[in-house]
């Protein structure tokens, strides 16, 4: 999709049928990214749904072409709220970059669910993590949350990742041509490239995460704390109508709807898409849209000891329940 900037955003609420609304009502500037924000990508194409949406909040949908770039703008005080990955959340917070709550799960990896796998091809005759010995790996973002649990998972078993293999930087889009030229041995996948390369054949898992966090929370909606201070009922109608977008997408009857809905904003073919979006081979997306505390923290002792954060950071402290309509009150 075509990049959005800020200057761009009240035209990218208008063509999501956002309505003509008085000037007074909150505007919640929201950076989104691909993939898998299936909330947002429904809110984004069916405002119908959207109780609250032009009574105490409008919306502007802000493209970005990672989380990183989100939490950059967040830093900066252009949007006011975001889907991110943990590992910038958790550094911004460390930091004080920008003061950021937690207020919603919007996709994690679970053993229900898909997990980042790293996988070989077939051909390679790997078949082990000790078999990687020597061998060439592709790291799809150094430092990423991915990247540090590969590296956690090779260390347990045995394996130096800066001495026994050479890991070179290969983005998720292009892996699995990576592989299949022999540029690497292995690599990680994340969804939607994985369920293509898997129905292209001769795809062999290695490893997931599971083996260090059975339960990663993967990305989460962050909305600012001044925000929140400023506009209590926006954020509240907005995570009312977010859970209203998570159970039409979740219900098996809007499927097929939801499938074109997301391949319609990703622009990912919709035959690649239904090969995986909502069925187990998904991302996780917690019925209650409620973040998993206890997840948060292991992930952050797990940056802690892997020297991304310096001090302990207590998951409570950054999340903010008070505008969920699933929290118990």
């Amino acid at each position: 999709m075509k990049q959005l900037h800020i200057g761009l955003a009240v035209v990218v609420a208008a063509a999501y049928g956002a309505p003509a609304l008085a000037a007074e009502t909150p505007v919640i500037r929201l950076g989104w990214s691909v993939p898998a924000q299936t909330q947002h990508y429904v809110m984004m194409k069916k405002p119908e749904l959207l109780n609250n949406l032009g009574k105490s909040y409008r919306i502007e949908w802000v493209n970005f072409p990672a989380s990183v770039a989100i939490i950059q703008a967040l830093a900066s005080k252009n949007p006011d709220a975001g889907g991110v990955t943990i590992i910038p959340i958790a550094r911004t917070i460390e930091q004080k970059a920008a003061d950021l709550r937690i207020v919603a799960d919007i996709a994690s990896e679970r053993p229900d669910g898909f997990q980042t796998t790293w996988v070989t091809l077939e051909s390679t005759g790997i078949k082990s993590i000790a078999d990687l010995r020597g061998k060439t790996m592709g790291v799809a973002s150094y430092g990423s949350t991915t990247d540090l649990l590969g590296r956690a998972i090779l260390k347990r078993n045995g394996i130096d990742p800066d001495r026994d293999v050479q890991r070179i930087d290969v983005r998720f889009p292009v892996m699995e041509q990576a592989l299949r030229k022999g540029e690497i041995v292995a690599g990680e996948m994340a969804q939607p490239f994985y369920a293509a390369a898997k129905a292209r054949g001769g795809i062999r898992d290695l490893f997931t995460a599971k083996e260090i966090l059975p339960v990663l929370p993967l990305l989460l909606e962050v909305f600012t704390e001044g925000f929140i201070a400023s506009h209590p009922d926006a954020v509240k109608g907005f995570l009312e109508d977010y859970v209203t977008a998570l159970t039409y997408a979740s219900n098996p009857k809007n499927r097929d709807e939801v499938i074109g809905i997301v391949a319609d904003v990703t622009k990912l073919p919709r035959e690649v898409l239904a090969s995986f979006l909502l069925t187990n081979q998904d991302y996780a997306m917690a019925p209650d849209a409620l973040p998993d505390t206890e997840a948060i923290q292991r992930t952050y002792d797990f940056l802690t000891e892997a020297g991304v954060l310096k001090p302990k950071l207590d998951a409570a402290a950054t999340i903010d329940l008070r505008y969920n309509p699933s929290a118990k009150r």
